[in-house]
């Protein structure tokens, strides 16, 4: 064999040796890109499930924190109407002597109204009427008003001439009523006289 023989030979098993080796590299090539692909495709799933459980877990959030929101409201409701009720009894407990003291005051006679001790009973009646319109309680005056059986209780009538008929002329017990800024509630009905 000659040397140009050998040359080409060996310049054939070069171009051989580098097809295998371009063949070898394109199925390595292949089989990793395959590879790749697969775990890409698994990277997706992963990832549309992570999108779903987080769609999902959000979902769940709104929904718990709207319960949520919801009960705190329920219980702020119900925390409010129990000191209402608390309150409504106490007061409905104070107010029988509240009113003994001023109708006691209301009839003090008035030699006395100047007299030294009676300024502690004028310090007292006036506190009684702020903690009344403080604690947002209102006497109604009834007289001269047409009577109404929701708020008023008639306890005598006496007999007038056709003009004057169906007006309170006397209040033997006050009306209150106890205000909010959403409402009104009669605590006691007045005690009241009419002319009939």
């Amino acid at each position: 064999m000659t040397k140009k023989h050998h040359k080409d030979d060996i310049k054939d098993l070069e171009k051989e040796l580098n097809k295998e080796l371009e063949k070898s590299q394109k199925k390595n090539c292949e089989k990793e890109l395959e590879k790749l692909k697969q775990e890409n495709e698994k990277l997706k799933r992963k990832l549309a499930d992570s999108e779903e459980i987080l769609k999902n877990t959000q979902l769940q959030y709104v929904q718990l924190k709207n319960e949520f929101d919801a009960y705190q409201r329920r219980i702020q409701a119900q925390q409010q109407k129990l000191k209402q009720e608390a309150f409504e009894k106490v007061i409905l407990n104070v107010l029988p002597i509240l009113e003994l003291f001023l109708q006691s005051y209301d009839h003090l006679p008035e030699e006395f109204k100047e007299h030294k001790w009676t300024e502690g009973l004028t310090i007292i009646n006036k506190k009684i009427s702020q903690f009344l319109e403080n604690s947002g309680i209102e006497i109604i005056p009834t007289i001269g008003e047409t009577p109404d059986e929701t708020m008023h209780e008639i306890i005598h009538v006496q007999e007038v001439p056709e003009d004057k008929k169906w007006k309170i002329i006397q209040e033997v017990k006050k009306w209150y009523i106890l205000k909010t800024t959403d409402w009104k509630k009669v605590l006691t009905p007045a005690k009241v006289v009419i002319w009939q």
